[in-house]
């Protein structure tokens, strides 16, 4: 019985994973036709970005890792991340640090107009951020990783964050950043009651974003012309890429300290 129970099981697996990357690639092409189209939520260059229409893959993506969940594929990730660590890397911080400083730079490519300058130098800032993205969303993948991180379930997370883009894309072009004000917002007090400095940083950053929420919203002339770039994603990828990188100075300087605690101990 055991002995017929393991190919069983291992073929099951393999089907499993299999079925998993297929909704992988299916969601990646969903991404890339773009049969849907609606406000810009992210912007990734002057052409590039993550329009409402494009969430229609999410679902299909969101199935992909969970069928990949406990797999080879997921276990091989997993044996990676262990291997950085004991190098001396923590992958949740390189990912944080790495998408942040990529979303951020997005902003400052366009400002610049470095396309226009250079070709294809938009590429850049887009492809440092996906990297970064991609090693965030495999630390994630460790169990409790996301309370670690973020402190609060990645449900939690993805939820608020999700939650404030539908609002942003009500008034999309007027260039507001809820989604990453509520992110702001949640970190405030989930790092907060770790950390003094961290509820004190992130009040401030959401104090912040709030104005811009508000210029939204009261349209003032001075503000017009930024909000009406590309469709008012490119603020919003600046204020996420700014959250992404203070959660990952905050995470940078915990761990210094506990190996300093480690060092003195």
């Amino acid at each position: 019985m055991s002995v017929t129970g393991a190919p069983a099981r291992d073929t099951g697996t393999w089907l499993r994973t299999g079925a998993g990357l297929l909704a992988l690639i299916a969601g990646f092409v969903l991404f890339r036709l773009a049969p849907l189209h609606g406000p810009v939520l992210l912007s990734l260059g002057h052409t590039h970005g993550l329009d409402l229409g494009d969430l229609v893959c999410v679902p299909v993506v969101v199935l992909g890792l969970w069928l990949l969940r406990g797999g080879p594929v997921h276990r091989a990730v997993l044996t990676a991340l262990g291997a950085a660590e004991r190098a001396g890397w923590d992958p949740a911080t390189v990912g944080l640090l790495v998408a942040g400083t990529g979303l951020v730079l997005v902003w400052v490519f366009v400002e610049v107009d470095a396309g226009g300058r250079v070709a294809h130098a938009g590429a850049l800032p887009a492809t440092i951020a996906i990297v970064g993205l991609v090693v965030l969303g495999c630390a994630l993948s460790e169990p409790g990783a996301s309370r670690s991180i973020f402190g609060a379930s990645l449900v939690v997370v993805l939820g608020t964050l999700g939650i404030g883009f539908l609002i942003d894309a009500t008034d999309g072009p007027a260039g507001a950043v809820v989604g990453p004000t509520l992110l702001a917002a949640l970190l405030a007090i989930t790092l907060g009651r770790r950390r003094i400095l961290a509820a004190v940083v992130f009040g401030i950053t959401t104090a912040v974003f709030l104005l811009a929420d508000l210029a939204a919203l009261v349209d003032a002339g001075r503000y017009r012309e930024d909000r009406q770039l590309d469709g008012g994603g490119l603020g919003r990828t600046a204020a996420l890429g700014g959250v992404l990188l203070l959660v990952g100075l905050f995470r940078l300087t915990d761990r210094d300290r506990a190996q300093q605690q480690q060092s003195v101990g």
